[in-house]
């Protein structure tokens, strides 16, 4: 039975962070993955000149973990902006582009005029969205749901035109389901502060950095980060490792493996919540604890045309969808129009987004069935009718956790029933996007090293 000084459980970001992070600190951590590859949803496939993204294809920098990372590893050469494009992005209104107005702060119109010339809402719902400085605040112990909050504050027809493609978009969840204090605390935070969104963003100064764009990806894809990790912990890294259970062993904890047992004084856990629960099932309730966060799956088709295929002027980053428009995808983004060094010149990349909670049914289909009403889709909103020349699909299965509500008040609870020594990290508790999830590999690390 081998022992070591400390274990990390998966080989996502997470996990690959948690690990570095040990690496630092003096530690000679194990790193087990169940798969052959690490990385996780960070998947960049390469196939000729194309680069093909499965899973995320940037990371914000208005959260700093990430690009911190990225600086460390040395990778500030290799970034990417995104192109500038004539807009930044369509929402879809009655089968129809309209461009994202002015101003608008993901959630909260801050340019009047343009938020009423834009055509996403009636007149009617244009003065109500822009009346939210008058909607007196909550109690600050009032939870509510994504749809809740942003109908309250703006309105229905904001809520079902902008705020549900835009905001639950990000965690692919019923925004009816999702607690708007667990997914974008800003908001509830800056009405309880100034009494309304607009006010507040009105009154608020944020000093940026010119030099770094909010957003950045790699010129050989988001894969750069994670095998740049992957380097540099390559001794560390055990492969087709999946681990069994965690169990507790003298004054730490006894992992049984596909190959063997370990034990261990420190365990940073970074699968799912879901695969962490089965994990830990010696310590009843905090597996059950963890059993009760909801998983969603997700998935993207990339198709690949030659420009000249296409009539449609793809001058935005792409489009979302919302889910009274009744469609069959949720989005599309328009990879080429988006990024550099993604595909030869004289060819187009149309990523295209399903498995929403509105387009949950596609998951079930065939892979032949998902290009059939893609294409249809996409001869529909674009006028695109020539088949792909190529075609690179993916569905991640139980990818997205859901902060549905009570979601803060859970992982408060799972935190306290941690046994010394073991930490929880990934983007199952408090944030989904990458430098979240960094940030949250970072300090389970710093909590399994203070504890002795």
């Amino acid at each position: 039975m081998e022992h070591v000084d400390s274990v990390v459980v998966g080989g996502g970001i997470a996990g690959l962070t948690a690990a570095w992070r040990l690496k630092q600190a003096g530690k000679t951590p194990l790193l087990l993955e169940a798969s052959d590859r690490c990385g996780g949803l960070i998947h960049t496939k390469t196939h000729n000149q194309y680069r093909i993204e499965f899973g995320p294809d940037a990371f914000i920098t208005r959260k700093p973990w990430a690009y911190d990372l990225a600086l460390e590893l040395g990778l500030q050469d290799r970034f990417i902006r995104p192109r500038k494009t004539r807009q930044r992005i369509y929402i879809l209104r009655d089968g129809s582009f309209h461009a994202m107005p002015q101003g608008l702060n993901l959630l909260v119109p801050t340019n009047p005029t343009a938020f009423r010339e834009s055509g996403l809402l009636s007149e009617e719902g244009s003065s109500r969205a822009l009346a939210e400085n008058t909607v007196p605040a909550l109690s600050p112990v009032t939870e509510e749901s994504m749809a809740s909050f942003v109908s309250r504050r703006f309105g229905r027809e904001h809520y079902e035109r902008i705020a549900e493609p835009l905001l639950a978009g990000v965690y692919n969840g019923n925004a009816e389901k999702l607690s708007m204090q667990a997914t974008f605390p800003q908001y509830p935070a800056l009405e309880q502060k100034s009494g309304s969104l607009i006010t507040g963003l009105g009154q608020r100064s944020t000093p940026t950095n010119p030099q770094i764009p909010p957003l950045l990806s790699f010129q050989e894809g988001m894969e750069t980060l994670s095998r740049a990790l992957i380097k540099v912990l390559d001794p560390h890294i055990t492969y087709n490792s999946p681990v069994a259970s965690i169990t507790p062993h003298d004054d730490g904890f006894l992992l049984t493996t596909a190959t063997g047992k370990i034990t261990t004084d420190k365990v940073v856990v970074t699968t799912s919540a879901a695969v962490a629960s089965r994990l830990l099932a010696s310590y009843a309730d905090l597996a059950n604890s963890l059993a009760k966060i909801p998983y969603e799956g997700v998935g993207s088709l990339s198709c690949i045309y030659p420009s000249s295929a296409i009539s449609s002027e793809l001058d935005a980053y792409g489009v979302v969808i919302p889910a009274i428009e009744h469609r069959q995808i949720d989005g599309m983004q328009w990879t080429t129009s988006k990024w550099d060094h993604r595909a030869p010149a004289g060819q187009t990349i149309i990523r295209v987004f399903f498995g929403g909670p509105n387009t949950r049914q596609m998951l079930d289909k065939s892979p032949s069935q998902i290009r059939q009403i893609v294409q249809q889709e996409l001869e529909e909103l674009l006028a695109i009718t020539a088949t792909p020349e190529q075609v690179f699909q993916h569905t991640w299965n139980r990818a997205y956790p859901q902060y549905h509500l009570g979601h803060q008040q859970l992982v408060v609870r799972i935190r306290s029933l941690l046994p010394a020594g073991l930490a929880l990290a990934g983007n199952s508790y408090q944030g989904v996007g990458i430098p979240d999830t960094i940030h949250s590999a970072s300090i389970a690390v710093e909590q399994v090293l203070s504890q002795n």
